[in-house]
């Protein structure tokens, strides 16, 4: 069997993050694979505007769109022996439109965060798959609706576990950490933090968002607020050293398949407090860190004062975060899981 990744790059993940990293763990234990990646350059940005507009689709990103040219022209996924494998489902699914129904090597993994509902046309090209993955068991049934049972598996999103480890037990209770943007309840971590700040003056906020997203719900609020610092655009390593300084993850979701945030800080061994929605039990919610429900700030106080006022039981979820990255989430036994279900599916459907 011939492995073909498509993988993609983007600008606010670096070489450790990302669901792109298991297409290398992957490769390094199936020779015969090769990792296709959308490039960008002006010119491909060109030739995909130009394919864009031929195909209706005015608002695509053009650099996927001149990737799935390419490929198209490069050959045909039809091709015998070779399992194609779409690794971002919801950048590429209109490449599935040129079907009533996809080829049977041709996968994808499906990153939507549940339970947030799913557009028409995306929803219409998932039923075109003859296979899907999932990042959490709450997006089995979504997706079994549109392609049948048994045609969709879980596998979990992993993490680089030897890159994000642990480093010495933070000096101060005070610096909690909030990363990213998407599916994220920007206006519950605005009110918990506000009210905890005003009740210890020196609770400190470190939220690494780019600039663009800080006039969401919330952010705008927190913005010139003396208690929060921000980054952005920071490498790898100084993200790492902010989860290793961090006494806990603070960082309620909307919605949620998978979260890089969440497995890098597990992997850090940073307790997370965060809301009971979508995939988050799959990643530790309930079972080796307690959650609260979306919107119960009073709750969600009560779990960082817990925090702070128990160090033992802090560092005892701290070491069980970290334990369940390593035996769950790191990328060697996802690639593995990944390989199992490549041959369950050539053995299914060849």
């Amino acid at each position: 069997m011939k492995l073909f990744l498509w993988s993609d790059t983007w600008a606010w993940l670096a070489e450790h993050s990302g669901y792109h990293q298991v297409a290398k763990y992957i490769a390094n234990r199936h020779l015969d694979t090769q990792i296709f990646t959308s490039k960008a350059g002006w010119l491909l940005r060109v030739i995909g505007k130009a394919y864009s507009l031929y195909q209706k689709w005015p608002t695509r990103n053009q650099i996927h769109s001149a990737a799935e040219l390419f490929f198209r022209v490069k050959g045909h996924p039809k091709k015998h022996g070779i399992l194609y494998h779409f690794l971002y489902f919801d950048s590429h699914h209109y490449f599935w439109e040129q079907w009533d129904k996809g080829p049977q090597n041709c996968i994808a993994t499906i990153h939507h965060p549940v339970p947030r509902p799913v557009p028409p046309r995306m929803q219409a090209n998932i039923g075109r798959l003859a296979f899907a993955i999932v990042l959490c068991h709450a997006a089995v049934p979504y997706v079994e609706k549109a392609i049948g049972p048994g045609h969709v598996q879980c596998i979990l999103h992993g993490v680089d576990t030897e890159f994000f480890c642990p480093g010495p037990p933070p000096d101060s209770p005070n610096h909690w950490l909030f990363v990213g943007q998407n599916g994220r309840n920007t206006q519950m971590l605005q009110r918990v933090f506000c009210k905890l700040q005003a009740k210890y003056p020196e609770l400190r906020l470190h939220c690494v968002v780019p600039p663009a997203q800080r006039h969401a719900p919330g952010l705008h609020e927190l913005v010139g607020h003396p208690g929060v610092n921000w980054y952005s655009f920071i490498s790898d390593e100084e993200l790492r050293a902010l989860y290793q300084k961090s006494y806990g993850l603070l960082m309620p979701l909307q919605d949620c398949s998978a979260n890089n945030a969440l497995v890098e800080a597990l992997a850090c061994g940073v307790p997370i407090v965060t809301t009971n929605v979508g995939g988050v039990p799959d990643y530790g919610g309930q079972g080796v860190f307690p959650v609260v429900q979306n919107n119960d700030d009073n709750g969600m106080i009560e779990l960082i004062e817990a925090y702070v006022t128990q160090p033992n039981w802090r560092r005892e979820i701290s070491n069980k975060a970290r334990q369940f990255a390593q035996d769950s989430l790191a990328w060697d036994k996802i690639a593995q899981q990944h390989l199992l279900v490549y041959q369950q599916f050539c053995d299914e459907f060849s």
